[in-house]
């Protein structure tokens, strides 16, 4: 009997009309676990990396890893894996709620969608029942009329759906794929490939269960976890201002980044009304959780707009740092620019980076009122930036050439456009990486590309006078440096010590809120191995974990060089390097010395055993993660 997993791949044929079904391989549950790692693999076996990625052929491959819906505490997540629309490698999206437990309990670990519908339809999963639905009705609609019309059709309000809007029906290369209203699966372009393949939602209900093979032992093992969390010393801050507490924190690491990070620092007046605190007070109304959270980070908001009152939930750090990079730190404007990405189906930091790159083409001549429709698009102006996302996501005059995605406008705007540009790897920058020499190298070697999420050092947010031990570095990765975020020395350690612990999460279903990525007083390690091992019944130590954290990792690179990426792809936005570009004072960071820069990727290959010269795992490495498939395949790219 299989435990933790659900046991089922659901596979969908949109131009043929065909559903079909396949166990959940045993040899890609040893090899990746689930959620992120089967996903990457079915990516790299089954999307060839010349594809367009929004071609009929291209997969959208969503997953939940074994220990979703089970009693692992914030046990949610999912992960939508594809080729990206604007990156054109590896792309994934990870998101919370409750619909992966519920594709889990209705048989299914993982749905891989494929073709072209020739109408607008949606899938429509009830336990092993599954079937295509028209969906012309719904088409056009905004996300939130469609969640409801979806819930009305079927005749229950409890099931659960991942839908697109109109921006992800006009192939808007940032729109998101929304999930239960109020959670998305951004960051990735989804709704974009959605989109292009007719299909406007996903809505599964499930009433299935899921067992463990050693139940007492799982069981105490997921109390121990949910009292770590309980106890977590972040816990207080989540509680009372969910991810917006992060305003702070990274306002005294040099971390603002406004008016697309031509300048370091939130002025102090903005600061004054834009803290945590202040926005709470001025438009929160409670507090939300994902399923089977202790902690509830998602935070309520409420705003009048034209008149009416609006709700806007799950406001997290990402929005708020997206408004504050516009030049705008009005809270009741916060609520509104979530409430409309939301409502359209955009990714939120996506838009705003294309935006702010607009905006900055705009004052220094390379985009005219002629081309805005007379919209004055300048920093600070609210009613200009919701007047531009509308075009945007209706492809309307300039908002068509800014639909698709920063980097490919910049290349139809010209003019030196590129340089306003801040992207890595054709990605939206979410963070100045000066904040620390450990972030700056996870945001150049990202798979992703510019990633604050999968490889962050979180460790250089910690407040060292606290921690007093001078041996932490040491211990924890094993370089006395690791954990100084003001050298450039060790940091291949953090950084690949962290990409791999994402991995593992991801691969789970774990929440990294609450992990000890974020803080070691966090479950760690160790209890996700306690807790995996009586799920499943198959014993895994904590080392057994980092492995295939490691092997997730080297499976998304050898994607991205098989779509051309390469060394010269691992770097960060040339503004970074100009002496001329304003420092904060508390960033780490003064000036990045391209040198120095390239040294630590030559630390950071050498750790992982890629090529110097071009980022390609080396066959050796390959074969040690058990890859020899893999390895076959890049064993001609690595003699060009």
């Amino acid at each position: 009997m299989m435990h933790g997993w659900a046991g089922k791949i659901l596979r969908i044929n949109l131009t043929k009309g065909k559903i079909t079904e396949q166990e959940t391989p045993k040899e890609l549950r040893a090899l990746v676990i689930g959620g992120r790692g089967i996903n990457t693999k079915i990516l790299y076996d089954e999307v060839p990396p010349n594809l367009d990625p929004l071609d009929p052929r291209a997969k959208m491959i969503v997953g939940a890893g074994p220990f979703v819906g089970t009693l692992v505490p914030t046990a949610c997540r999912g992960t939508i894996t594809h080729k990206g629309p604007f990156t054109f490698a590896f792309c994934d999206s990870n998101f919370g709620g409750f619909f992966t437990p519920e594709m889990k309990y209705a048989g299914y670990d993982h749905i891989i969608v494929e073709g072209k519908s020739e109408q607008p339809v949606y899938l429509w999963i009830d336990d092993g029942h599954v079937e295509l639905r028209k969906a012309t009705s719904l088409w056009g609609l905004d996300t939130l009329t469609a969640f409801r019309e979806i819930e009305e059709e079927i005749g229950d309000r409890e099931v659960h759906t991942m839908v697109i809007g109109p921006a992800g029906e006009n192939l808007v290369r940032t729109s998101c794929v929304m999930v239960d209203y109020w959670r998305a699966a951004g960051w990735a372009g989804t709704g974009a490939l959605m989109g292009s393949k007719n299909l406007k939602a996903i809505t599964v209900r499930g009433t299935h269960s899921l067992t463990a093979a050693q139940p007492k032992r799982f069981e105490a093992a997921c109390k121990k976890a949910r009292q770590m969390m309980i106890n977590g010393p972040r816990t207080p801050l989540y509680k009372r201002y969910g991810r917006l507490s992060n305003i702070e924190s990274l306002r005294h690491r040099g971390g603002d980044g406004v008016e697309n990070y031509r300048i370091p620092d939130m002025p102090e007046e903005g600061f004054q009304t834009f803290n945590s605190e202040n926005i709470r007070q001025t438009i929160y109304t409670h507090r939300e959780g994902c399923f089977n959270c202790p902690i509830g980070c998602g935070h309520s908001f409420k705003v009048k707009v034209n008149g009416k009152h609006i709700h806007a939930s799950k406001i997290e750090y990402a929005p708020a740092g997206d408004v504050k990079a516009l030049g705008i730190y009005n809270p009741e404007f916060l609520a509104t620019w979530v409430y409309e990405v939301n409502k359209w189906g955009l990714d939120t930091t996506g838009t705003q980076n294309v935006i702010a790159f607009a905006m900055e083409c705009y004052e220094n001549g390379l985009i005219t009122d002629k081309d805005t429709d007379g919209v004055e698009l300048t920093f600070g102006n609210e009613e200009a930036t919701l007047a531009i996302l509308h075009k945007i996501v209706f492809r309307q005059g300039i908002g068509d050439v800014l639909a698709e995605g920063t980097n490919l406008a910049a290349k139809k705007i010209g003019k030196g456009a590129e340089k306003y540009a801040m992207t890595i790897k054709g990605a939206r920058l979410h963070l100045d990486p000066r904040i620390g020499w450990g972030l700056m190298l996870a945001h150049a070697v990202a798979s992703r590309g510019a990633d604050h999420l999968k490889g962050t050092p979180w460790i250089e947010f910690w407040d060292f006078a606290a921690i007093k031990d001078e041996n932490l570095g040491q211990k924890l990765f094993g370089h006395p440096k690791a954990v100084d975020a003001a050298t450039p020395e060790g940091k291949e350690y953090t950084v690949k010590w962290y990409q791999e612990s994402k991995g593992i999460i991801d691969s789970l279903g774990f929440c990294a809120g609450q992990d000890s990525s974020t803080s070691f007083e966090y479950p760690g390690h160790n209890e996700m191995a306690e807790m995996f091992s009586a799920l499943t019944g198959h014993e895994y130590s904590a080392e057994d974990l980092k492995l295939v954290g490691e092997r997730i990792y080297n499976l998304e690179q050898a994607y991205n060089v098989r779509c051309g990426l390469r060394r010269k792809d691992d770097s960060i936005p040339e503004r970074f390097f100009d002496k001329s570009t304003p420092t904060s004072q508390n960033a780490k960071i003064k000036t990045v010395d391209r040198a120095t820069f390239e040294k630590m990727k030559d630390n950071y290959y050498t750790l992982r055993g890629w090529d110097l010269e071009t980022a390609i795992p080396t066959e050796k490495k390959l074969k040690e993660l058990g890859l020899n498939d893999v390895a076959r395949d890049l064993k001609e790219l690595a003699h060009e």
